[in-house]
């Protein structure tokens, strides 16, 4: 955390990601999404580091400083406009308006997303990324991540994961604010990082500047391993059901173990 002082007193202020609250990091996720222009983000996005929203006499106290003393507070926001790198779940729950039903979402760090969840998430992100006017992509990714509780694992409140089912819970997540739906968006895209970093070079490839080819999907990449490494079609389903940390452990070893090619 980082420290503020204002006036006479010392105020705690999130310096990452992961240190903000869900409100907080919905509220970050919605300002980073609204085109405003730099200095009025920062502003922006110091309030809510600060909570201004609970603390009222501190933000009529923020007005009565001098011009200079507020840019200075805004560097708590520089965190804000830089690549993200956090893999909390910062939204486990959604609460989706005008229904009683709550979806939740994976654990932290993808702990408990399912080989064939990834692949069908990476597909939606891929396509979301493709084409970003087009918001079913969002929506599905979103609602392969995110599913109504009753599953049977204990480290895992969400129904088990059918493919099937996807498309049956895009109303619910129509019902979900854009800023939501985003930032679930924005979380996958951060823990998605984590892990290419970690595995580049053997999961990963490492980008190639200037390369104009139109990159493949990804599903079915991650099919083809699937496919092969479950050896056969009455494996598949048994294969896609083991948790992704575990698979790209695996995989990655697998690879690096690999005798290199005789020249």
């Amino acid at each position: 955390m980082n420290q503020a002082l204002i006036g006479r007193r010392t105020y705690l202020v999130p310096g990452r990601f992961a240190e903000l609250s869900s409100a907080q990091y919905l509220a970050v996720v919605q300002l980073l999404h609204a085109q405003l222009a730099r200095p009025a983000l920062k502003v922006r996005l110091t309030m809510v580091l600060l909570d201004v929203r609970r603390r009222p006499r501190l933000f009529a106290q923020l007005w009565r400083l001098r011009d200079a003393q507020r840019h200075e507070l805004t560097a708590l926001a520089d965190f804000c406009l830089q690549e993200p790198r956090f893999t909390k779940q910062l939204l486990p729950v959604l609460r989706v308006p005008g229904r009683l039903t709550r979806l939740h979402g994976p654990a932290d760090a993808w702990g408990n997303l399912t080989f064939a969840e990834f692949i069908q998430a990476e597909g939606h992100f891929f396509d979301a990324q493709r084409q970003p006017e087009q918001p079913r992509h969002l929506d599905l990714l979103v609602a392969t991540l995110y599913r109504p509780a009753g599953g049977s694992d204990p480290a895992d409140p969400r129904q088990a994961f059918e493919a099937r089912a996807v498309a049956g819970r895009l109303p619910l997540v129509a019902r979900l604010p854009l800023h939501v739906r985003q930032a679930v968006q924005f979380w996958y895209a951060s823990c998605r990082q984590a892990y290419v970093r970690k595995y580049t070079g053997t999961l990963f490839e490492a980008p190639k500047p200037g390369d104009g080819r139109r990159p493949a999907d990804p599903r079915e990449t991650w099919r083809e391993i699937l496919a092969e490494q479950a050896g056969s079609p009455v494996s598949y389903d048994e294969y896609g059901r083991q948790p992704l940390p575990n698979i790209f452990f695996d995989l990655d070893l697998r690879i690096r173990r690999r005798p290199e090619p005789k020249t």
